[in-house]
């Protein structure tokens, strides 16, 4: 049987941050916060919109032209952020 190596991953962290700049660190964590608090304010929108007590379910299926723009709004900027920490990490 053949053995599985177990992920060690404060190394992996550790070589994930060593090899990037801390501005292109400060634009990922910027990305990430915009992506999960702006992920978080839409859904409880819709939520509020809809007037459904229930967060588990699947939002999308009733999301209105507003909210679409949002997601689509929250989409461009985390790329663009990303886009952005991988050109200032290859200079």
């Amino acid at each position: 049987m053949a053995q599985t190596s177990e992920l060690d991953v404060l190394p992996l962290l550790e070589k994930i941050i060593t090899a990037n700049s801390p501005v292109s660190l400060a634009i990922l964590v910027f990305a990430a916060v915009i992506w999960i608090a702006g992920g978080n304010l839409l859904i409880s929108y819709h939520f509020r919109r809809v007037g459904n007590k229930r967060p588990r379910l699947f939002p999308f299926n009733n999301f209105n032209r507003f909210e679409w723009a949002v997601l689509l709004v929250l989409l461009l900027t985390v790329f663009a952020s990303f886009l952005i920490a991988l050109s200032i990490n290859e200079k």
